[in-house]
């Protein structure tokens, strides 16, 4: 008769922690989708507009020089995860190309900042430098099939571009 007295208040405590244990899963779940980083993606293409597949993507958080790279697919697509805000320099270089380099990008946390390119025929010593600022997308705008962002900034001009020979 001892332990049928406890029995109500057991059960009781069990109810109360499980229901602890489920809020605090709850929790870590809710707050994993929180992301504090950004994102930079894009389609490499060549000037007829076709997709160039092995681009080497190198993107540089200029105040620290910290370095992540990424190759182009098939499609001539790159993306480039995990970035810490801040401003960044994104480089192209590819056999049969100009070099390509990208600056002014300043990323903030949840941005999606499309860079895209389109390389010009030449060497690789030979170099086009771009300083424009990137309009970032959120996480949660549209996206087509294959990737490619869709928005307001989908339809602004490209920034202008002057040719630097590197010798």
């Amino acid at each position: 008769m001892h332990s049928t007295c406890h029995a109500p208040r057991l059960r009781r405590r069990a109810a109360y922690f499980a229901a602890r244990a489920i809020l605090l899963l709850l929790t870590v779940v809710a707050s994993y989708g929180q992301v504090n980083t950004a994102t930079i993606t894009g389609t490499a293409t060549d000037p007829a507009g076709a997709p160039i597949p092995n681009v080497r993507v190198i993107v540089v958080q200029t105040q620290t020089n910290f370095e992540s790279t990424a190759v182009t697919n098939l499609e001539g697509l790159y993306r480039v995860q995990s970035l810490q805000p801040g401003p960044y320099r994104v480089t192209f270089e590819a056999a049969g190309f100009k070099r390509t380099v990208q600056s002014g990008l300043d990323l903030n946390v949840g941005d999606v900042a499309p860079v895209n390119v389109h390389l010009e025929i030449g060497q690789v010593t030979e170099s086009i430098q771009v300083s424009a600022q990137a309009t970032a997308f959120r996480e949660d705008h549209r996206r087509s099939d294959h990737g490619v962002l869709r928005g307001p900034a989908a339809d602004e001009p490209d920034a202008a571009a002057e040719l630097v020979d590197e010798v």
